[in-house]
């Protein structure tokens, strides 16, 4: 992160998106790792979405599910 004075970055109220939102595609190892989540296997399921991010490092509903755990 930085910080310059005067200096901002923002979204152009042209590109935000209000109202309902697209949900990420789910697939074979969030919706294991959900599972396990839900059922309390909680160190399990951050084992399968590590895994997963070693072979899709740039799935972003991967990372979000493997920074809850």
């Amino acid at each position: 992160m930085r910080q310059t004075e005067d200096e901002y970055d923002w979204t152009p109220e042209a590109e935000i998106r209000t109202g309902a939102q697209a949900r990420p595609p789910s697939g074979g190892a969030l919706d294991s790792g959900a599972d396990l989540e839900l059922n309390g296997n909680l160190p399990g399921a951050y084992e399968v979405y590590d895994r997963a991010l070693g072979q899709s490092p740039d799935d972003q509903a991967l990372r979000v599910a493997a920074g809850r755990r």
